[in-house]
């Protein structure tokens, strides 16, 4: 699969490469050359915990510290050559992407017809609504809590995207992306989507599905343990062996969206198989226990474990007559997550997020309150005596700027 991705590639650039060498051949007057748009997205919040002193899903236990951050701060610039080329740069920093100064996301794309265009891109994919957004589009104030179990945030790979209006308000945008592997990499690995969204004839109402081949190239480590022969009878001695394995897996998502009469409601419904960094569901943890109880792997994937998502939010922005406040808009969203549908027990838990925006702005400039509860957490997925009991509450407040 690395060779033939490849060779896609190779004929893609080729193919841009030719038709852009052309238009830079003929004289270029200073009306022809556009100008690109820049902006800026800017989002500082503080963030505060109550009813508990950490926040535990999917492997992955924080502390609930409370504190300031700045959540995002971008630099975006958007332009067009003629009417055959566009490209996009979006550098900057943001939380979800572990904070630092990054290129965020990047592409060059070329028309060939007004509704096809293809190129290379880094930045989201079209795996439904949600996870095709950024985050300062969205109702709530994020992702749901399984987004990145189910994808990465913005892959780098080859798009070729197909966007057009039809009679009766209706239309389709379909999008096919062979992104690189979690590794960085097509060697043994690879991220395959295509997604689709419809615009109806129903004002406002919109569907949405995609599909995803995933395939990685893993690396992880296996404890050898023997025992200590100065100590006792269960004394061992460890050391850590890397290996690496090849696995497969897929993720499907459909959903739909209305956006009219003031209302904001969506919904989507997820479906993978093929996770890793899972070992706190017991099942798994079995499989890799030596006897001293202790985990005998780190970072394994698990080619055969299953899962199961979704989430349904609605919002009503009510319009203000006042020049510093724009909208008020209440909200609701509720999400369910079964991090191991193939086995017997209680994997699942759920989380209630109600808030409020204060359109004060342009484009998607907001004051935000966010506040999310886990209602139950799943029995047999945590670690031992953890539970919903132990989930921290969290308030978040949330300042942001950043235009369309």
């Amino acid at each position: 699969m690395g060779n033939i991705a490849k060779w896609v590639i190779a004929i893609a650039m080729f193919l841009m490469t030719a038709n852009i060498s052309l238009l830079a051949g003929q004289q270029e007057s200073d009306e022809e050359i556009q100008l690109p748009k820049v902006s800026a997205v800017v989002v500082l919040q503080g963030t505060a915990f109550f009813n508990g002193d950490s926040t535990y899903f999917a492997g992955s236990e924080k502390p609930a510290d409370n504190g300031f951050d700045i959540r995002d701060a971008m630099i975006v610039v958007d332009g067009q050559y003629r009417d055959h080329l566009e490209y996009n740069l979006e550098v900057g920093s943001a939380l979800c992407l572990d904070g630092g100064f990054m290129v965020m996301e990047a592409g060059v794309l070329y028309k060939f017809f007004p509704y096809l265009k293809a190129g290379f891109t880094k930045g989201h994919v079209l795996r439904g609504f949600e996870m095709h957004q950024e985050c300062i589009e969205l109702l709530s104030a994020e992702k749901p809590l399984f987004a990145k179990k189910f994808s990465p945030c913005h892959p780098l790979g080859a798009i070729i995207e197909y966007e057009r209006d039809f009679e009766n308000g209706t239309g389709c945008l379909v999008q096919l992306v062979m992104a690189e592997g979690s590794g960085g990499t097509l060697e043994d690995e690879y991220d395959i989507n295509i997604g689709a969204q419809y615009r109806t004839p129903v004002e406002g109402l919109s569907f949405a599905g995609s599909f995803t081949l995933w395939r990685w190239n893993s690396s992880y480590s296996v404890k050898d343990s023997v025992h200590d022969p100065n100590g006792g009878r269960d004394d061992f001695l460890y050391s850590w062996i890397p290996k690496t394995m090849i696995y497969d897996g897929y993720r499907a998502s459909f959903g739909f969206d209305y956006n009219a009469n003031n209302f904001l409601i969506r919904g989507e419904g997820y479906i993978g198989k093929g996770f890793k960094d899972l070992l706190d569901i017991p099942y798994y943890s079995a499989i890799w226990k030596d006897s001293s109880n202790m985990a005998k792997v780190t970072k394994a994937p698990f080619e055969d474990l299953k899962m199961r998502a979704f989430y349904i939010q609605a919002g009503y922005s009510i319009s203000l007559k006042n020049d510093n406040i724009k909208y008020v808009r209440p909200y609701v969203q509720y999400q369910w997550w079964n991090q191991a549908a193939d086995l017997d027990g209680d994997y699942t838990s759920s989380y209630l997020t109600v808030g409020v925006d204060f359109g004060i702005g342009p484009g998607y400039t907001r004051i935000k309150f966010d506040y999310q509860t886990c209602l139950v957490y799943a029995e047999d997925g945590a670690l031992p005596g953890y539970d919903e009991e132990f989930q921290a509450d969290r308030l978040m407040m949330r300042l942001q700027f950043g235009v369309d």
